[in-house]
């Protein structure tokens, strides 16, 4: 009898881990093609100068941690449609699918008047005076493509719990090709336009924005129809709009927090002795292993969807057996990764810079970059099994403590006061990672520990 259960178990968890697969794969070549696009950026303005990569970089890194909260709060709508499509309630779907197109068009105000007074917030934090013009400049040309961005957000999560990814595949492949023709375009001045510089590569992603909203909208509609037609009660509440806000705040704040941390990281690199060339080897170095970072990130998403699911189906069991084969499934990803970066760092940077000064930097952090792999990988899914049960307070709190007053303090000192310069700062993010993914990993068992969990 213990032998058959066993057999069981087994052919279920290896159908489990097919599903999550089947799921994670298409997702994971999503982020890999949203993350290419930034990776041409850079290799396009790499050919212009080190200074535009560098501003390139620092408008990035502010831009995104204002998107990036705001795109946190839409992220709510992980657990809501996910756990609405398990429970078979098509009018919590249809209800949550608009909600989340409301607050997307409400949030895109702040964000946009963020975004304009970019160039005053690099001032006060004191970055480089050259580069902060090219910056703002840059990310001011990103304005108009906001509300896209958040659209775009909306439709993917809502296609990504309905587990219909091949619209966004679609969309995704063909933005990657129109990027870099714009970029050659706008950034180089071919075919007949001005040479933009890094004016041109904002206009670029803003166009590409908007293509990659309309082009999802018009894919997604046969399947997000009866949805949006559905005969519920009339407009959004206020009661309504707050869940989102409420279950959203939270992932925001963790997605700021982590990201913030690298971002401090960057800006503090612009303290360092040749700042330029600091900050232009951390943003390509970074920018290849946010590349890895895509995969974790897809099988987090993917986990977070099935997960809530399970939870919509109220099965206690389903939830367990899917977040922790989608854990290890995750570090398994990392390691092949760390591995990598470990043993062909040189021919990787070169694809983005040939500059002597600038790879050398680059190739200081690429071995830390390897390192953090593994604990990268863990937390994010970790956090996306919690996203999936509804729990997003606490990882936000854990964040907050492992990066701003463990990993960023400890960077500071061993840059600084050490003298280690860059690689300190890069072992301050490392010693976050692992602080942040073991207590999320904590976090996580403990919740599926529970007899029920409950619908969000």
């Amino acid at each position: 009898m213990t032998e058959a259960s066993d057999d069981n178990v087994a052919r279920t968890g290896r159908r489990e881990f097919r599903d999550l697969v089947a799921l994670a794969a298409p997702i994971m070549v999503v982020q890999i093609g949203m993350m290419s696009m930034g990776l041409v950026d850079t290799a396009m303005l790499g050919r212009v100068s080190s200074d535009d990569v560098a501003a390139c970089g620092l408008g990035n890194s502010f831009s995104y941690l204002v998107a990036n909260f705001c795109m946190g709060i839409l992220f709510a709508l992980d657990p809501i449609l996910s756990q609405a499509l398990g429970a078979r309630d098509n009018e919590a779907f249809a209800n949550g699918l608009r909600n989340g197109f409301v607050v997307a068009l409400l949030l895109t105000i702040p964000g946009s008047v963020a975004w304009w007074f970019s160039g005053d917030v690099l001032h006060a934090l004191e970055q480089p005076a050259r580069l902060i013009p090219k910056a703002e400049s840059y990310v001011r040309a990103l304005i108009p493509s906001l509300f896209a961005f958040f659209g775009f957000i909306v439709l993917r999560i809502s296609l990504q719990a309905m587990h219909r990814i091949r619209p966004l595949i679609v969309i995704i492949l063909a933005a990657n090709v129109a990027n870099a023709v714009l970029d050659v375009a706008l950034i180089e001045g071919k075919f007949g336009l001005p040479a933009l510089g890094i004016v041109g590569c904002g206009i670029a992603t803003t166009i590409c924005r908007w293509a990659m909203f309309l082009g999802l909208a018009a894919c997604a509609w046969p399947h997000l129809r009866p949805a949006i037609l559905h005969r519920s009660s009339g407009l959004p509440s206020a009661r309504a709009l707050w869940r989102i806000v409420r279950y959203g705040v939270p992932i925001g704040l963790q997605l700021v927090v982590e990201l913030g941390a690298f971002v401090v990281v960057m800006f503090r690199m612009g303290y360092l002795e040749n700042p330029e060339t600091a900050v232009a080897g951390h943003v390509i170095a970074i920018n290849l292993a946010a590349l890895s970072f895509m995969m974790p990130l897809g099988l987090s998403i993917a986990a977070s969807v099935r997960v809530g699911w399970a939870v919509g189906e109220g099965d206690i069991e389903r939830v367990r057996q899917r977040a922790r084969i989608a854990l290890v499934t995750g570090a398994a990803i990392m390691a092949v990764w760390g591995v990598f970066f470990w043993l062909t760092p040189a021919p990787l940077l070169r694809v983005f810079t040939d500059d002597p000064a600038v790879l050398t930097v680059a190739l200081t952090l690429m071995p830390l970059a390897a390192l953090f792999q593994i604990f990268d990988g863990l937390q994010v899914v970790a956090g996306g099994v919690l996203r999936g049960l509804g729990d997003t307070l606490l990882p936000a709190l854990c964040h907050i403590l492992g990066f701003w007053l463990l990993g960023l303090p400890v960077g500071r000192w061993l840059a600084f006061d050490r003298g280690l310069g860059p690689s300190g700062l890069w072992w301050g993010l490392v010693l976050g990672l692992v602080a942040v993914s073991i207590v999320l990993i904590w976090r996580m068992e403990r919740c599926l520990r529970r007899n029920t969990i409950r619908r969000i």
